[in-house]
């Protein structure tokens, strides 16, 4: 698992949980991904006991509707610290939780027995420190909310989901139209490699952007960059419609790159 989403700096206040009192954090995705636990800056007083996080939509800036999924993160908080400063406490969701893409959600905590047994939660008391969300609190068990101007610390653990689901594709890279057969790509790392067999749909065989060396005028668009020896090919790819082997290179921000393997 991977961190996905963040604002983990920053923190000057704090701020109790107890009953009825909750509290949360609105985000912003930018890709979908499967959100396995969240992660909050916490101390306690007293025995709080189990403390309880979920994730819920948001609409109007604040949660609405149930927890998604009804997936839940509960953790005993009776052993972390009491000083202030706190420690990042990490729930993980009873089941995974797929969030869409550039969507805003919200990390709803609550738990504690009243002032003598509760949590602490750590939060930046600026304003707009986290430019994809901000802290939202409750007095009635999450019936209303009020939107505040500050940031809770939190942390969203979890994987990217699919950039392509496993099937037929069409995508246009460099001005060349490739349809492909592709694997599911799931990897939460930085760039993805995968390999799938393409059918070039386009006279353009290969896109020419981005190589060392311009295409020679002479050479017709058919031609095709030979990385091992640096230069030109000056026979042709493939025949529109024919399949070659491809290694595409997905970004996580969903940036396709590609080079033939002749």
């Amino acid at each position: 698992m991977a961190l996905q989403i963040y604002y983990n700096a920053g923190d000057d206040a704090s701020l109790a949980l107890y009953t009825v009192n909750w509290e949360a954090q609105t985000f912003t995705t930018v890709g979908a991904i499967t959100a396995t636990s969240v992660k909050f800056l916490l101390f306690r007083t007293g025995s709080p006991g189990n403390i309880t996080v979920s994730i819920r939509e948001v609409a109007a800036g604040v949660p609405t509707g149930a927890d998604i999924d009804s997936s839940t993160g509960v953790t005993d908080i009776d052993g972390i610290t009491t000083e202030s400063s706190g420690d990042w406490v990490e729930f993980t969701f009873s089941s995974p939780i797929e969030l869409n893409a550039t969507t805003i959600y919200a990390l709803c905590i609550r738990g504690g027995s009243g002032l003598s047994n509760r949590p602490n939660i750590r939060y930046d008391n600026g304003i707009g420190g986290y430019a994809g969300g901000n802290r939202v609190n409750s007095a009635n068990s999450g019936a209303s909310w009020t939107s505040r101007t500050q940031d809770s610390l939190f942390e969203v653990w979890g994987t990217i989901s699919a950039v392509y689901a496993e099937g037929t594709k069409t995508i246009t890279v460099g001005g060349v139209s490739l349809t492909s057969d592709i694997m599911a790509i799931t990897e939460g790392t930085k760039i993805v490699i995968a390999v799938a067999v393409v059918s070039l749909t386009s006279e353009s065989y290969a896109s020419q952007s981005g190589y060392p060396t311009p295409r020679p005028s002479a050479y017709d668009a058919d031609k095709y960059w030979d990385e091992t020896n640096g230069v030109w090919n000056t026979t042709r790819l493939t025949q529109p419609g024919n399949w070659v082997e491809y290694v595409l290179a997905i970004s996580e921000e969903g940036e396709i790159y590609f080079r033939a393997v002749v």
